[in-house]
């Protein structure tokens, strides 16, 4: 359970780490043709968002998009309120509010993506098959579908191995729960 401040320690987690972490995908994206990556996040499933941007959310869901050149672009399905606060723990260019996240990503991709409604695209999705229904539905009924390839096995190797940055976070959760432990009554 999150509970309290949700921060960004840049001490912890540097920009530059999270740079390296998103010009990699796009060397991969450019090798592999992709016109964007997408992935997508709720309090139940935040990992590939966080890796790429950092952002944790506290409710509700969005979606973080790669483009080939650039920071990520996050679609929140938040209020508009809390957009300086994504903006102040997250690692993005643009955030776009939406009450709708699959027309949204929809509207902002046929904007930034020429050739997207005549087939000339590709688009790689982390955990494709994972995708909630609302979201697969808009990219159905836009007739993107053809357009759509499963970019998680991709993604798990971007990940291999982990930088410093994520070792030093797991040996401070290693810390704080053995400090737990050896707290507990015998």
């Amino acid at each position: 359970m999150r509970r309290g401040l949700i921060g960004w320690s840049k001490e912890e987690v540097p920009d530059a780490a999270m740079e390296l972490r998103v010009t990699r995908t796009q060397e991969v994206m450019k090798k592999e043709k992709l016109d964007a990556v997408i992935a997508y996040t709720s309090f139940a499933r935040p990992n590939a968002v966080s890796w790429y941007t950092h952002f944790v959310p506290y409710w509700n869901d969005g979606l973080v998009v790669v483009f080939p050149t650039g920071l990520p672009m996050m679609l929140a399905a938040f209020s508009k309120r809390v957009e300086p606060w994504i903006r102040e723990v997250a690692r993005v260019g643009d955030v776009i509010m939406t009450p709708n996240l699959g027309k949204g990503v929809i509207d902002m991709l046929k904007q930034r993506i020429p050739g997207l409604a005549e087939g000339k695209a590709k688009i790689g999705l982390i955990e494709r098959d994972e995708l909630p229904w609302p979201i697969a539905e808009a990219f159905d009924e836009a007739g993107f579908g053809p357009a759509l390839v499963d970019f998680s096995s991709q993604f798990a190797s971007l990940r291999q191995p982990p930088d410093d940055s994520e070792f030093g976070l797991a040996r401070k959760a290693i810390a704080m729960a053995d400090k737990a432990y050896a707290a507990m009554p015998q």
